[in-house]
């Protein structure tokens, strides 16, 4: 009777080893996953020294930096990134598959676009700082649909003067439009002209060339006769 009782707490104990390895690796799965979008190619070396990497899950509660456990080291419970230089819009499919996640800081990054519909119930703090996100928890709302790709970047100079530029020429002018066939008909113009001034001063070049041979031709012709006259006899 007591080996039945020993062997039921193992199968447990088993049992209960195989759900912590399986959430602690679906949560690294998904962290993995966020890290990949938000980190930039640069700053592969930054999750290096956080310590993320594909080791065993159980490494994750006591060597991924921003990564917090709950007591019994079963699943992720807060997720602390601030100041990491993380950028992008938030990838919707990852985050969300914490499901113990109690704890989110993302403060001060450069993250951008709308908020995942999952995050929305962490708090305005989560997001605080020098982001560019809109939508619940936050404020402000999201632009209109047609605008969002203006929004789900981070402002840079080069980034700003496209957006620019965009938004110029989605405005509708009330003057007369010029056509780039209409710019460069002018120049085909001028060409034509110009090709058309050679010819016909090749051709009076040589009407005038014909016109002083024949005259030239008659001059001889009426000076001949007279210059070949017999002389009078006495």
């Amino acid at each position: 009777m007591a080996m039945i009782h020993y062997f039921n707490k193992f199968l447990l104990l088993l049992l209960f080893q195989g759900v912590v390895s399986g959430g602690l690796k679906a949560d690294k799965e998904a962290l993995l996953d966020f890290a990949t979008v938000v980190v930039p190619h640069s700053g592969h070396r930054r999750l290096q020294l956080m310590g993320w990497s594909h080791k065993k899950a159980a490494q994750i509660c006591s060597s991924w930096l921003g990564v917090t456990c709950n007591p019994d080291r079963s699943r992720v419970a807060g997720l602390r990134l601030p100041r990491m230089g993380l950028a992008g819009a938030i990838p919707e499919n990852t985050i969300r598959r914490l499901d113990a996640l109690q704890t989110l800081n993302l403060q001060n990054n450069r993250l951008s676009g709308s908020i995942p519909p999952s995050l929305k119930r962490f708090p305005a703090s989560s997001f605080r700082g020098k982001l560019f996100l809109c939508g619940p928890p936050l404020s402000h709302q999201c632009p209109p649909l047609h605008q969002h790709y203006i929004y789900a970047q981070p402002p840079s100079p080069s980034r700003s003067l496209l957006a620019h530029r965009l938004l110029l020429s989605q405005i509708p002018n009330s003057g007369p439009q010029t056509s780039p066939e209409a710019i460069k008909k002018p120049n085909k113009n001028v060409i034509l002209i110009a090709v058309l001034g050679v010819v016909l001063a090749c051709i009076a070049f040589f009407i005038m060339w014909r016109c002083h041979r024949k005259w030239k031709r008659e001059k001889r012709e009426r000076i001949k006769p007279v210059s070949e006259a017999p002389a009078p006899t006495n």
